[in-house]
């Protein structure tokens, strides 16, 4: 009889187990989930993803300097009065599934050097457009951050341990004072984004750092 007790309870473990584990969601079936809320929200938001983006490096064999080349974005996306995309007008930056709108393109893109040390101030939003997280001070400490500091399009030597993978490949698109929009699937937002498969918007500036 004891035995038999002992058998069903072993069983109604072995189910709950089996149970829990069918309820737990993959990795795989997390990004997609993510991805099809990220569709969503480019609908229903009627954002046009009009062109897809990248950057590359090269280096100069007469000064052994790396040098940035971009892509440049299809003439029906910018708006000259504004040095930045028409409004809903999105570009798709390849190799991050993620979205780029630039506001404001700033100065002095051609001057600025590989390795050369950049601040990246940014706000962070959920899709509902609640602040989640800024580089700006607001009165509020608890969402105040320090701002990104790292060496330009080079991906290392960023100054605080944190590093936000689909910045980069803007960065590329943009000067001194230079200001984005960014929707950003989580696998290439910042640390906390790749563990909340959340996928977030950015508002970034850049400036560059005084030498």
């Amino acid at each position: 009889m004891n035995n038999l007790k002992y058998l069903s309870l072993l069983l109604l473990i072995l189910l709950s187990i089996f149970s829990s584990c069918k309820k737990t969601k993959t990795n795989a079936e997390k990004l997609q989930e993510e991805q099809n809320i990220l569709r969503s929200y480019l609908y229903y938001q009627g954002i046009q993803v009009g062109d897809t983006l990248s950057y590359s490096l090269k280096n100069n064999a007469e000064t052994g300097k790396y040098e940035v080349t971009t892509k440049t974005p299809k003439e029906e996306m910018w708006d000259s009065n504004s040095n930045g995309f028409k409004p809903k007008k999105y570009a798709l930056l390849k190799n991050y599934y993620s979205y780029m709108h630039i506001v404001d393109s700033g100065t002095n893109r051609s001057s600025i050097n590989v390795g050369d040390w950049v601040v990246v101030r940014y706000k962070r939003y959920d899709l509902h457009g609640n602040l989640v997280e800024s580089t700006e001070y607001d009165g509020n400490p608890s969402q105040n951050k320090n701002p990104l500091t790292y060496q330009y399009i080079s991906g290392s030597n960023y100054s605080d341990g944190k590093f936000c993978d689909a910045f980069q490949p803007v960065l590329a698109y943009l000067g001194h004072n230079g200001r984005a929009r960014l929707i950003v699937y989580s696998p290439y937002g910042c640390d906390e984004a790749q563990r909340e498969y959340k996928s977030y918007v950015y508002d970034i500036e850049m400036q560059v750092a005084k030498k």
